[in-house]
């Protein structure tokens, strides 16, 4: 059996380590990243 979470999991980890403006950042980023896969 797989001892990874759930990415959801550390996705909410993440959020409650960094400041609001780098989740802000990390956010565009990943949006960036997903359009630039579509090209």
């Amino acid at each position: 059996m797989s001892s990874l979470s759930p990415l959801s999991s550390v996705s909410k980890n993440v959020r409650q380590r960094v400041t609001p403006e780098e989740w802000e950042v990390r956010v565009k980023l990943a949006a960036a990243y997903r359009l630039a896969a579509l090209f």
